[in-house]
């Protein structure tokens, strides 16, 4: 007769410590991955310079781009962009002179994405004007449901 095998306890827990333990430490590690990547994205500026070029690059009144229909209808233009509440956000404003002298602030929101798809870079999802301005310039970058605000200063 053969003796019977012992039961070695030990070895049972510490199996179960790490069939339970892997899938915890893997999304550990991909959340610090997708983390270090936004990170990234936003040290580099990427989400805030496609977010410029989207907009500058914007049909508007008879074809022509919306930077060249601000240079030919204002003076001095002067673009930035930032982040306010998520990395993907965007907000892109143009200040500029009228031809009167009076100053002009014109604001659009620009919500971006990471896509993998031919290497990694920023797809814009949507791009919508945020005061009356800017709102006439490009009435087609409205976005549905968006509010259209009096003042650039009041405008998120």
């Amino acid at each position: 007769m053969s003796p019977t095998p012992r039961i070695r306890w030990s070895r049972i827990v510490a199996a179960v410590v790490v069939v339970l333990a892997v899938p915890f430490v893997t999304i550990g590690f991909v959340a610090v991955g997708v983390l270090g990547l936004e990170v990234a994205a936003q040290s580099s500026g990427i989400f805030t310079r496609n977010a410029l070029r989207a907009v500058r690059s914007a049909p508007s009144q008879g074809g022509r781009s919306l930077d060249a229909v601000v240079a030919a209808r204002y003076r001095g233009a002067t673009w930035s962009s930032y982040h306010r509440d998520s990395i993907n956000d965007v907000y892109v404003v143009c200040e500029a002179l009228h031809t009167d002298g009076t100053s002009a602030k014109l604001k659009w929101f620009v919500k971006g994405r990471i896509t993998w798809r031919n290497g990694f870079h920023v797809k814009t999802v949507a791009v919508s004007a945020i005061n009356s301005e800017a709102y006439v310039l490009a009435p087609q970058l409205l976005e549905p449901g968006r509010p259209v605000f009096g003042s650039a200063d009041f405008a998120y």
